[in-house]
C-alpha cells in the first residue's frame, strides 16, 4: 500500500539516490570511451586487412591484427561490465524510491546492489587497464626494436584474464 510520504522523506530519498545518478553518469562517461576506442580499433583492422599480401612495404603490418583483436575483445568485456553496473544501479534507485514510498526496509537491499554495481564498474577499469598494458607493451617493443615478436595473451594481460572467454 501506497504511503505519504512527507517532505523531508521525499527529499532524504533524492539525498540518497545522487551518489547512484553520478554512477550512472560516470558509466556513460565510460561507456562512450570505450565505444570511441572499440570504433578506432575497427576501422584500423579494417583498413589492415585491406593491405595485400604482395605489398612487401606494408605487409608486415599486418602482423598488428592479433593485438588488436586482443584489445577489441576486453573493451567488448569492459562494455559487458558497464551495462551490468548500469542494470544495478538502476535496479538500486528504482529499489530505493519503491521501498520508499512503500515503507519497505530497503536499507540492506539498496546497499548490496550499490557493492555490486561497484564491484562491475571496478571490474569495467580492469578491462581497460589490460587494454592499455597491451599498448604499453607494444610500444616498450617498438623501442627495444622487435616490434613484430610475438608476446603470448597471458603474458600480456596476465593469467586472471585469460580462460576459455580469451
Amino acid at each position: 500500500m501506497l504511503a505519504q510520504l512527507s517532505l523531508r522523506e521525499i527529499s532524504h530519498v533524492i539525498a540518497l539516490a545522487m551518489a547512484p545518478a553520478f554512477l550512472l553518469a560516470a558509466v556513460a562517461a565510460f561507456s562512450a570511451l570505450v565505444v570511441g576506442k572499440m570504433t578506432s580499433i575497427v576501422t584500423r583492422i579494417r583498413a589492415l586487412n585491406t593491405i595485400e599480401d604482395a605489398d612487401r612495404v606494408r605487409a608486415h603490418l599486418k602482423a598488428d591484427i592479433p593485438r588488436l583483436k586482443l584489445c577489441t575483445k576486453l573493451l567488448a568485456r569492459s562494455l559487458v561490465f558497464l551495462v551490468g553496473t548500469g542494470l544495478a544501479t538502476t535496479c538500486l534507485m528504482i529499489l530505493a524510491c519503491v521501498g520508499a514510498l512503500m515503507k519497505w526496509q530497503h536499507d540492506t537491499a539498496v546497499a548490496v546492489l550499490f557493492v555490486i554495481a561497484l564491484a562491475l564498474f571496478a571490474v569495467a577499469f580492469g578491462c581497460l587497464l589490460c587494454e592499455a598494458g597491451i599498448w604499453h607493451r607494444e610500444f616498450d617493443h617498438q623501442a627495444c626494436g622487435d616490434p613484430l615478436r610475438s608476446v603470448p595473451a597471458s603474458e600480456i594481460i596476465g593469467p586472471w584474464f585469460t580462460g576459455p572467454w580469451a
